[in-house]
């Protein structure tokens, strides 16, 4: 046990003079957090839901503009009134505001003699996200205008008086459409900057990982640890101090930049115990894949080639860039064995002050990936350590 000690240490001392960690660890997935959020947070508000910025083309169908106008006000978004169509593809194209409704002067009329008109959505061509959400707005109100058809004819049948039915029943459907708030989900999502930062820290998490197995290749390389393995010293013991270092650095990282997100980037993490152990699992499953790497490699480089190729194709597909494989099918499957996933699905697990109990299983996935990473390494790695 010493002997591991001393190794880890030595691994610990030549590791911290060598600024490289420091800016693999810390600097670099910082400076990429701080990138991703200026350009993909900027549309975002500040509890990372998306505020879209909504218009209409002036029309006299006022029951119908004040309610559009009142769903885009409780959607956080801004709303403005335009003369004409021509004015509002203007402000499109100048990046005014994303999507404009263009309601018929006679849309209301219609209604109330039993008819539905066309509304219109003019979008912005790099407002996608507000042109779907207008659109979906759009398509929403008629179709429950449609429904509201339905009950209104039932209740004409049934020898109610049209001039109180009709009224009631279109207050009713614009009251329903507007009516937003909190839903229970399976599945919580993450805020856009505790996302953001997550993602960075998991990915370089990975190259952080290697550093102190790395040293093993690089001993080989120098003669060091030929001269190691000559003292009394196990093959074991050298595996077990260089993966101590790993996880010591890996840990070190991940609480700098969790620390560092609550203070420069609000982030919010939630229950601190469950986070930790969020932590633990996600260090012990990046170094049980960095073991992997470094088991296949015969040179330094080598290994650290293997681990950029297999930390970007993980980062990828565990969504530590943007999001994938949320319709379902083989690719959510893939995502789900990748111990970024597991990370951030356990912080959205802890999201709105849930017990550390509800990040447990996430937990065990990352530490099911550390197992079976750590019985493949153990194998690769006996050649690393041969006298």
């Amino acid at each position: 046990m010493r002997n591991i000690i001393h190794i880890a240490a030595k691994d610990l001392r030549l590791r911290i003079r060598d600024k490289s960690v420091f800016i693999i660890g810390l600097i670099a997935p910082l400076a990429l957090a701080f990138i991703f959020n200026t350009v993909f947070g900027g549309a975002f508000g500040d509890d990372g839901s998306f505020a879209p910025d909504l218009g209409i083309v002036e029309t006299d169908a006022d029951q119908t503009k004040s309610t559009l106008e009142e769903i885009s006000s409780q959607l956080g978004g801004t709303w403005q009134s335009f003369a004409d169509p021509s004015a509002a593809r203007i402000a499109l194209d100048e990046g005014d505001v994303g999507a404009v409704f263009v309601v018929p002067d006679t849309f209301d009329d219609e209604l109330a003699g039993g008819q539905i008109g066309k509304i219109e959505v003019l979008g912005a061509i790099d407002a996608v996200t507000s042109t779907q959400i207008a659109a979906g707005i759009a398509r929403s109100y008629t179709n429950s205008l449609q429904t509201t058809q339905v009950a209104i004819a039932s209740a004409i049948s049934a020898g109610g008086d049209p001039a109180d039915i009709i009224p009631a029943a279109i207050d009713a459907t614009d009251r329903s459409l507007i009516s937003l708030g909190e839903v229970k989900a399976d599945v919580r999502q993450l805020d856009t900057n505790t996302s953001t930062v997550a993602g960075m820290a998991m990915f370089f998490l990975l190259f952080t990982a290697q550093t102190g197995l790395l040293s093993l290749l690089e001993e080989r390389r120098d003669g060091t640890l030929q001269r190691i393995l000559s003292t009394p010293t196990r093959p074991a013991s050298v595996l077990a101090a260089k993966s101590i270092v790993s996880i010591v650095l890996g840990v070190f990282s991940l609480v700098v930049l969790i620390l560092a997100g609550i203070v420069l980037m609000d982030a919010n993490w939630g229950n601190p115990l469950g986070v930790a152990l969020l932590v633990v699992g996600g260090v012990l499953a990046a170094v049980g894949i960095s073991a992997v790497t470094t088991g296949m490699a015969k040179t330094p480089e080598q290994a650290g080639n293997i681990q950029g190729i297999v930390a970007t194709v993980l980062g990828l597909l565990g969504g530590a860039f943007f999001p994938i494989g949320q319709d379902g099918g083989i690719l959510a499957q893939v995502t789900a064995l990748t111990p970024h996933y597991w990370f951030s699905r356990g912080l959205a697990d802890l999201a709105g002050g849930q017990p550390a109990s509800a990040a447990f299983g996430a937990v065990g996935w990352l530490l099911v990936i550390a197992s079976v990473t750590s019985v493949i390494a153990a194998v690769l790695t006996r050649k690393q350590v041969a006298p």
